[in-house]
């Protein structure tokens, strides 16, 4: 990241430094707005982490789950509140806990497309609920199907 920025400052500052100045002012008030909910953030998903008791993770999410276990997994990353900030140290307490691949990467993908958070916040009020529903209804089944890519054996557990 810090060599893409490199080539981005070197082609802004070469075009005009207006713009260049514009960006740097931009990016400090985005800074300071983000610096103090970062830390806030990851402590938030550790202690969230922290209160699920292992034995739940690894009899519902763990390597042996079943698809219940990637409905679980769904309906947790819908409702995860917030940003990366919370939800990837979150997935990184599941996994410590005992999670399995399938119900983590299904866990990321239903807060990637289904996040209720965002869909109330941006989606709704800017593309309505006609269109909100209708990528619900597409996005739905991708987090499990990406989960069952993530971990065959749930499909083996079916046969």
């Amino acid at each position: 990241m810090a060599a893409i920025l490199l080539v981005f400052l070197t082609v802004v500052q070469q075009k005009d430094t207006l713009h260049h100045r514009d960006a740097l002012r931009h990016a400090k008030k985005q800074l300071l707005i983000l610096l103090p909910r970062l830390p806030l953030g990851i402590l938030l998903a550790h202690f969230l982490g922290v209160l699920i008791p292992p034995s739940w993770i690894t009899a519902h999410l763990g390597q042996q789950a079943s698809i219940t276990g990637l409905g679980l997994a769904v309906v947790g990353g819908a409702l995860i509140p917030g940003g990366p900030m919370i939800t990837f140290p979150l997935a990184l307490q599941m996994v410590e806990r005992g999670a399995g691949p399938g119900s983590v990467v299904t866990f990321c993908c239903s807060w990637a497309l289904l996040a209720w958070h965002r869909a109330l916040v941006f989606e709704i009020p800017m593309l309505g609920w006609e269109f909100t529903l209708a990528r619900y209804v597409v996005c739905l089944p991708l987090p499990i199907f990406a989960g069952i890519a993530a971990q065959p054996s749930i499909i083996a557990a079916w046969f």
